[in-house]
């Protein structure tokens, strides 16, 4: 029998990367939402969406050896599952670097504390069935990162961001989700911020209920940052 084609879908979102330098306080919150653009966003794919964007909190930071980008990225077509979870992980990785080493910037490392941030944010999204970068609970990119140690107690500069995504059927994968990023100038602007130095990626094999329309899919969030002392 061969198999039912399913409607593939992406939505995506980002948070961080233009506002006050030098400030280690927060200057306020703005609204953080999803806004699905275009009619086609009911079933034709892909779906996009316009995200907004908060401020993050930032000055000049000492900048670290990069890791070094593979030729080609491995594992990028693959549909997650519970089981090949790390290989999307890292493939979704490659694939951000290769796009920052495309104009000329070093690779992001990846993080174990950034990645709990991101892993406590999927998995959120999922069990409360939403998708946004504020929580119900009122928690922010900055607050999640902030709490997974991260940032340094007595930290004199930092900054932080945020993509999230997504997708259903073929829309999934680590390719797919990358490239919708990359065609979206607000998530273009996180991966290229010269200031970042590391990533955490959290991908969770399986849509937000309220979304998914019963599809298999995955949602990916990834953070970036960099610390004085991280």
């Amino acid at each position: 029998m061969a198999a039912r084609a399913t409607p593939a879908r992406v939505r995506i979102a980002a948070d961080g990367s233009d506002a006050a330098r030098g400030r280690l306080t927060r200057a306020g919150r703005a609204p953080i939402g999803d806004i699905a653009t275009g009619a086609g966003c009911a079933g034709t794919p892909p779906c996009q969406s316009s995200p907004t964007r908060a401020p993050p909190w930032r000055r000049a930071h000492p900048r670290r050896p990069s890791p070094s980008v593979p030729s080609a990225c491995t594992g990028t077509d693959l549909l997650p599952v519970e089981a090949n979870l790390p290989a999307v992980n890292a493939a979704t990785l490659c694939l951000v670097n290769r796009g920052r080493a495309a104009h000329g910037l070093g690779a992001l490392a990846d993080q174990p504390q950034l990645d709990q941030a991101a892993l406590r944010h999927g998995q959120d999204m999922i069990a409360r069935s939403y998708f946004d970068h504020q929580g119900p609970a009122g928690d922010t990119p900055f607050t999640r990162i902030r709490d997974s140690g991260f940032i340094p107690a007595g930290a004199t500069s930092f900054e932080v961001g945020e993509n999230i995504a997504w997708g259903t059927g073929v829309q999934a994968t680590p390719s797919q989700i990358v490239a919708a990023w990359i065609a979206s100038p607000e998530h273009l602007a996180n991966i290229l911020d010269a200031n970042y130095v590391y990533s955490g990626i959290s991908v969770e094999p399986s849509v937000p209920a309220a979304l998914s329309a019963g599809s298999l899919g995955a949602t990916v969030t990834q953070d970036f940052g960099v610390a004085s002392g991280s």
